[in-house]
């Protein structure tokens, strides 16, 4: 990969998560409204979507367009390095060869990056709503539910490559677990159970009954023709 890839999955991941909240908090306050029986439910419900853009737009635009790329390029951690051998991007001194990548680091992915875009988010905007000294109260908050939501949505990765690694891992069954039925079930139906060899002996032993039965016919038949 190259920087011109890690701007473009940047741009897209701003504009999906745009529309997403955008489109996710229209639905929400759309269908509250409706349930109160509000009037102007599809104007409240623009308004809404139209706000929460604005927020997202926002909170993306600063993370993966400003933030992640000055931690990217300036944090010798571990989980900056991956990225930057990813993206190809200048190495720092400091960059050596990549330890495999652990659970916690999984799980705290993208957390400074998000957390410090949540406070300069809800604290900007908030500020510029409601003055300087609602700055401080809208950041704390804004980072603290960023970093929830970051962690959650982390989690939920971990456990799907857990998932599916279990899934790649778990043994072929063997034939005896892929049984439908026990064998005392069908002992108690009236049913047995044979192995291959048994089974083939069974059927080769009513091959021969039915023949010897079809020659019995054919010379019963013979025998009422000649009379």
């Amino acid at each position: 990969m190259s920087n011109a890839s890690y701007w473009q999955d940047a741009s897209d991941t701003v504009l999906r998560g745009t529309f997403l909240t955008a489109g996710t908090t229209a639905f929400i306050t759309g269908i509250y409204q409706i349930f109160k029986r509000h009037p102007n439910h599809g104007r409240l419900s623009a308004l809404a979507g139209l706000n929460g853009g604005l927020v997202a737009v926002t909170f993306f635009g600063l993370r993966d367009l400003v933030i992640s790329p000055a931690l990217i390029a300036t944090i010798p951690a571990s989980p900056y390095a991956r990225k930057r051998n990813t993206y190809d991007w200048k190495r720092l001194p400091s960059d050596s060869e990549l330890p495999p990548r652990t659970w916690t680091e999984m799980r705290t992915d993208s957390l400074l990056d998000s957390v410090t875009s949540g406070v300069l988010t809800g604290g900007g905007l908030r500020g510029l709503m409601a003055g300087r000294t609602a700055i401080a109260p809208a950041a704390l908050t804004a980072g603290i539910l960023c970093a929830v939501l970051q962690l959650s949505y982390n989690e939920v990765h971990v456990q799907r490559v857990k998932y599916v690694n279990k899934i790649n891992q778990q043994p072929e069954p063997s034939p005896s677990t892929e049984r439908w039925i026990s064998p005392r079930v069908l002992k108690w139906i009236g049913l047995s159970e044979y192995t291959d060899e048994e089974y083939i002996a069974k059927l080769k032993h009513q091959r021969d009954t039915h023949l010897a039965k079809i020659r019995q016919l054919e010379e019963q038949l013979e025998e009422e023709r000649r009379k």
